[in-house]
């Protein structure tokens, strides 16, 4: 992307993003949560755009999955929120902040449509198809390299902003184990996850050369006396309990 197209497109951005808002908010429900936009606000002071001020909300369903929306718009899914522990929803939202602030969702959206074309559904009488218009690319995914991306930046960010770097691995590993094999209820609940991003596999395969690259190590340790209670949830419970108390001790 030239300079002179970016000039273009961050204005352009934050007036799509201000435009469609009331779109978004009469399609989604999303609410504040006091927690979820403090993780995006120090995410976003470390981000690659901390001038442009992100706003986070949770919004209903059981849908474990989260989205962004151009002009640092993020949302997150009650799916998401309700079954894991705040560090990795923490790694979801470094994803959707990524996404944001590495410009995806805008560049994708002036190679598809063209800035000229684009301009000229900046007006309240078109904010319905212009909202149209950003959810499709929104919900079909950002392909291959910008998802990769957005998780090797969730490490990043969060590193930075010395919170959980390992929120988004952790994520990942749960989204793998049960990839190949979901339940009905799980299977219902990723559904648009699987279908709109590589493998879990893949994705975390990356994220580890992240980590490795970044040289950060994750050291949790778990009393002997409360194993007995770990071993009967699995690999993926102990996961998650043992991320919560990494985070107690920080």
């Amino acid at each position: 992307m030239s300079s002179g197209t970016a000039d273009i497109l961050d204005p352009l951005e934050k007036i799509i993003g201000l435009q469609i808002a009331s779109q978004v908010k009469d399609t989604y429900h999303p609410y504040a949560v006091d927690w979820i936009q403090n993780y995006a606000t120090k995410l976003n002071k470390v981000s690659d755009r901390p001038e442009l001020k992100m706003v986070a909300y949770a919004i209903p369903g059981d849908t474990i999955n989260a989205f962004s929306m151009p002009g640092g718009f993020v949302y997150i899914y009650e799916g998401l929120i309700n079954k894991f522990p705040k560090d990795q929803v923490c790694g979801v939202i470094g994803h959707e902040v990524a996404h944001i602030a590495r410009k995806h969702c805008v560049t994708m959206l002036a190679a598809s449509y063209g800035v000229e074309f684009l301009s000229g559904l900046i007006s309240k009488e078109r904010t319905k198809e212009l909202f149209n218009l950003v959810t499709t690319i929104v919900m079909r995914g950002y392909g291959r390299q910008y998802e990769f991306e957005a998780d090797k930046y969730s490490v990043i960010y969060n590193h930075k902003a010395n919170l959980y770097p390992f929120g988004i691995k952790h994520f990942m590993e749960w989204l793998a184990s049960v990839e190949e094999r979901p339940t009905d209820e799980i299977k219902q609940a990723i559904s648009n996850l699987l279908a709109t991003h590589p493998p879990a596999s893949e994705r975390l395969k990356r994220i580890n050369e992240e980590i490795e690259r970044l040289g950060i190590t994750e050291k949790i340790e778990v009393r002997p006396e409360i194993m007995k209670y770990l071993l009967p949830l699995g690999i993926g419970g102990a996961i998650l309990v043992g991320s919560l108390a990494y985070s107690k001790r920080r």
